[in-house]
């Protein structure tokens, strides 16, 4: 213990260790291990050390969820997270709520305006603050000719792209490209996937990805070629 590779601890109130041996000598006949007394690491030890001379206290907040799309006229509920100087998540109880394009209330539900466009929400706790952006739309309608009317909605548009995205960005496209459309009910995504290997595909990875498919209730129809 002494070499201050390690710490002898017992479980205490409150979050805190008793004893806490630390850089310091101890009898092996001291040394009893259990449930309730038992040896950590030095990382472990310091990062309590640096916890009890610093406790943790709200330095951050973090709305979600963010950069979304409400529809004018909706609801949507926000949520606050408090992070602490350490990076963990901190208990925080009365929040200050603010939004424009809209009004919301302590609970954070917001209740979007008539009016589309860009607009933002804070969450404040004491002095700290966090802000959030998000955008109102109008649902486009069709007319009995199926085109869209200028009845004062949003006009519906259409993007596409089509290129190869490397296995190594499939995530960061899915949480920097798609979310940014996941709310929006009318969005439609379509995926074509190759797979082109050396050899033939076994038929037992073939049943595997038809298998998967069936699990997220998709068509299971694979072409070979």
């Amino acid at each position: 213990m002494s070499s201050g590779s390690l710490a002898y601890v017992g479980k205490a109130s409150s979050d805190r260790y008793d004893p806490f041996t630390f850089n310091q000598e101890i009898q092996p006949d001291d040394i009893e291990i259990s449930d309730d007394a038992f040896i950590i690491t030095s990382a472990v030890a310091e990062a309590y050390v640096q916890r009890i001379s610093d406790p943790p206290r709200l330095t951050e907040l973090q709305i979600e969820p963010s950069n979304t799309r409400i529809e004018v006229g909706t609801k949507q509920s926000f949520v606050a997270k408090g992070l602490d100087q350490y990076g963990q998540e901190l208990a925080i109880d009365v929040i200050q709520w603010a939004a424009t394009g809209g009004t919301i209330d302590q609970e954070g539900v917001f209740l979007a305006g008539p009016n589309s466009g860009n607009f933002n929400v804070t969450a404040t706790v004491d002095n700290i603050k966090a802000l959030n952006h998000f955008s109102l739309f109008k649902r486009s309608v069709k007319d009995e000719n199926g085109k869209y009317a200028e009845d004062g909605t949003q006009q519906s548009q259409k993007i596409h792209w089509k290129r190869d995205v490397p296995t190594q960005k499939w995530m960061n496209f899915y949480s920097r490209v798609l979310t940014r459309f996941a709310s929006d009910p009318n969005l439609r995504l379509t995926l074509k996937v190759e797979f082109s290997v050396d050899g033939v595909v076994s038929e037992q990875k073939l049943e595997e990805t038809k298998v998967a498919l069936q699990e997220l209730g998709l068509d299971d129809s694979l072409d070979k070629n």
